[in-house]
């Protein structure tokens, strides 16, 4: 009789709890996003998911599975506030990507970052209706529709038909790091004619930008990707009145005295600071991607500088200055690393200047195929790496 009546109680017990449940799920009264997770601004709060793979160095964040966060950027203030920019599925497990930024204060001399907020998202139509991600951000002055704008982002995306291929390169400006961001206008700087070279090419993409004046002048660097490899160019664009930029020419960068491992020398997925101090730029790369498992990303990073007098010679027979090679046994030492390292970016002053005289790199690290057959997708997560210079 007793333990009918313990067993009664029991599942009463669990009625109430599994009502409690249904009520919280369903009103959202959980812990927010991970780090502030995906809140703040346009974002609405979520349900936390369960924690990514953490075998690798942690990241700079907490993480939650569910939420590819790849292709960092950013930018530093003379406050010391930050403006981290990266690319990330609007929605839990889903390839709906946009451009967010999270704002980082040093606390205890450790950035921690607020809560993400939504800044470019897909077209409904038009060369960026897919895939837009892949975000650079510069200080200066640039004029759009009659308006002065203090900040110019560009940024890659695509033409839904396309999927992961075919890539090109647009602009945004802003009147601060985390403000409204507004498209320009409706076509790409960078036109990947897919029709010409193919639809199997990557095309244009990773783009950064630095400040050539601090007005209106800016370098675009960016990668072309076809069957032939991953190759770097650069432009000058005058941005001052971007309803009217004048015409241009790309310039090709040689990879020559970056680190090869086999083979000719890929040069993809590049960021580029300059030292004003040395007249030269600095620049982070991925090594070619791995192809052998999912996905298909660099295992390692690598760091390097070029003297700014180079940029502009006939001659390729200049050489880059390999500074470091950076993987996962570099970030972990003898203890088990991530197998995907890739899409580096420097941290820079506002105007893609080169910060002190310690480089700080972050990183995208993800599990792979083989480890995590459902999920590998969503564990792509952002990393810090600290270079300290001779």
């Amino acid at each position: 009789m007793k333990a009918s009546k313990i067993k009664i109680a029991i599942s009463a017990v669990a009625i109430v709890l599994l009502a409690v449940f249904t009520f919280l799920l369903i009103f959202g009264v959980f812990e927010k996003g991970p780090g502030g997770g995906p809140t703040g601004g346009d974002d609405s709060f979520y349900l936390k998911g369960d924690a990514k793979t953490m075998y690798g160095e942690d990241a700079i964040f907490d993480e939650a599975l569910g939420w590819a966060n790849s292709d960092p950027s950013a930018i530093q203030l003379d406050s010391g506030e930050r403006y981290l920019y990266y690319t990330s599925n609007q929605t839990m497990f889903s390839d709906d990507y946009a451009i967010v930024v999270r704002k980082g204060e040093k606390v205890n001399g450790e950035y921690q970052y607020t809560g993400r907020k939504t800044l470019i998202t897909p077209s409904e139509s038009g060369w960026d209706a897919y895939h837009v991600g892949s975000a650079d951000v510069v200080k200066g002055a640039f004029a759009y529709n009659g308006k002065t704008y203090s900040y110019l982002m560009a940024y890659q995306a695509n033409a839904d038909e396309f999927e992961e291929k075919c890539f090109e390169i647009g602009l945004a400006v802003a009147e601060t790091p985390d403000g409204e961001w507004i498209k320009v206008g409706d076509k790409p700087i960078l036109t990947n004619y897919a029709t010409q070279s193919g639809d199997s090419v990557l095309g244009y993409y990773a783009p950064s930008l630095v400040s050539n004046d601090k007005g209106g002048n800016v370098k675009l660097f960016y990668t072309y990707g076809d069957a032939y490899g991953h190759f770097q160019y650069f432009v000058d664009l005058d941005c001052s009145n971007l309803n009217n930029i004048p015409a241009f020419g790309s310039i090709v960068l040689s990879g020559n005295g970056l680190a090869t491992g086999e083979g000719i020398v890929m040069f993809p997925n590049a960021d580029f600071v300059y030292d004003s101090e040395n007249e030269r730029y600095y620049v982070v790369k991925d090594f070619s991607p791995s192809a052998d498992t999912l996905p298909r990303k660099a295992y390692q990073i690598e760091l390097a500088y070029v003297e700014e007098y180079n940029l502009y010679t006939a001659d390729l027979g200049y050489s880059f200055t390999s500074l470091e090679v950076i993987n996962g046994f570099t970030v972990m030492g003898d203890r088990d690393g991530w197998e995907r390292l890739y899409s580096g970016t420097i941290v820079s002053d506002e105007f893609g200047g080169k910060l002190g005289s310690e480089i700080e790199i972050l990183y995208n690290a993800c599990d792979i195929e083989m480890n995590e057959p459902e999920d590998y997708l969503w564990t792509p997560s952002v990393h810090s790496y600290i270079h300290n210079e001779i």
